[in-house]
């Protein structure tokens, strides 16, 4: 969700084409106060995410304006990335490798070129800050009304 442009229009989606009563899960990420904003501007720029879509207060209200029932939502904070570096090591290694393209980013951008470098720096960070709380997992549980 965090690459949909209008985010509204998703929610709005999902309660055009749910019969009465059917669900919706939804995932998504979300930036918290822990991601300083000139971080978040240049992280969502490099990957392509949309900021208002990223925005907890937004998929709130374009959740409300849905007319969907909301069930359940879990905030997720940083527990995957910690299920997941706890299972396979993903933040250790996205904070080695950040490391490494940080250290020397001259070899890495003339090996790769600047676009790709600016991808794999991105992505770096992204594992890096939900591991650290600046971007929270989210999962929204949701049901069309039963009519009648």
């Amino acid at each position: 969700m965090v690459h949909v442009e209008h985010p509204e229009d998703a929610w709005a989606e999902f309660a055009r084409v749910l019969r009465p009563g059917g669900h919706v899960v939804s995932y998504q990420v979300v930036a918290t106060d822990l991601l300083p904003l000139d971080e978040a501007d240049w992280l969502f720029d490099v990957m392509g995410v949309v900021p208002a879509s990223a925005d907890a207060r937004v998929v709130d209200d374009a959740i409300a304006r849905s007319g969907l029932e909301v069930v359940d939502s879990i905030d997720l904070a940083g527990e995957w990335g910690e299920w997941s570096q706890e299972q396979e090591g993903a933040g250790g290694r996205a904070l080695l490798h950040l490391a490494r393209l940080l250290r020397e980013p001259e070899r890495y951008r003339a090996e790769f070129g600047d676009a790709a470098y600016d991808v794999m720096l991105g992505d770096c960070r992204w594992h890096v800050h939900r591991m650290s709380g600046g971007l929270a997992g989210r999962l929204d549980v949701l049901r069309q009304p039963r009519r009648g």
